[in-house]
């Protein structure tokens, strides 16, 4: 008998408006996700489709105009420990070593003493870091520095981790890497994510299922379940299967802007 997935996160009926001026701006139009308890899912969409926005929302750091977002069972009011997030640009202490920038985290979760910096130092060797505890953030390149804004998020355990263009400033051979080592964190942590990307063939490698997005308003377009192995690596990146979904996946997002040209036209 298969088992029942609980749902982690539910988006339900959510809208987004702005007001600009005497015009309001819908950001996101009666959007509704559902998560799975340690599910991986990418959103991908055009520019101005509110995948950040949503992000936001999800992680406490804006309100909703409409509608309501839970995380485990509670509705979403604030931030809080349970979501942790990370962002294109690091945000790393640059006063702190790499293992401090590690250690506030646990800090935060009333970790004191020699079990911190132990602690800390497994985070660190979960992302191949080790040898750079000791290292400011200014003496990393742009993919140590990102490793290091990932071992923090591990670090203060969240339920689920949001995650906004990551890799997106990153070099082609950097980016696969992280991608690769973010997979094996993820089934070792059992974390949710959400993870946002312009990238579609990054969005197709990660996830176990893409949210298509589409804009004017930003509303879901199309979900798409990809039945890849669950461990991901160079074969898997250059496989028909996966080109097959980024082909598909290109296809629906080619037809929005159609239909969007199509609109204006008219």
């Amino acid at each position: 008998m298969t088992a029942v997935q609980e749902c982690k996160i539910h988006v339900d009926h959510v809208e987004k408006r702005y007001q600009v001026g005497e015009r309001q701006i819908v950001a996101l139009s009666e959007t509704n996700i559902k998560v799975n308890e340690g599910e991986f899912i990418c959103l991908v969409g055009p520019t101005g489709c509110g995948k950040t926005t949503l992000l936001n929302m999800i992680a406490g750091l804006e309100p909703v105009t409409s509608g309501k977002i839970v995380v485990s069972g509670r509705e979403v009011q604030k931030p809080g420990r349970d979501r942790g997030v990370v962002f294109q640009q690091y945000a790393l202490f640059p006063w702190l070593t790499v293992r401090k920038n590690i250690e506030f985290a646990l800090s935060m979760r009333g970790i004191r003493g020699t079990e911190r910096s132990k602690m800390a130092r497994e985070f660190l060797a979960l992302v191949n870091l080790e040898e750079f505890e000791n290292a400011l953030p200014k003496q990393l390149s742009g993919g140590m520095k990102q490793r290091v804004a990932l071992a923090r998020a591990y670090a203060a355990q969240p339920d689920v981790l949001l995650m906004d263009e990551p890799f997106g400033a990153l070099d082609a051979d950097t980016k696969a890497q992280l991608q690769e080592d973010l997979l094996t964190s993820w089934r070792q942590l059992k974390t949710t994510v959400i993870f946002i990307t312009h990238d579609v063939e990054e969005a197709v490698f990660l996830a176990q299922r893409v949210i298509v997005m589409a804009a004017r308003p930003g509303r879901v377009k199309a979900e798409v379940d990809i039945q890849l192995p669950l461990v991901r690596n160079h074969a898997v990146r250059f496989s028909s299967e996966l080109l097959a979904y980024k082909n598909d996946i290109w296809n629906r997002l080619h037809a929005q802007r159609v239909d969007e040209e199509s609109i204006h036209e008219n």
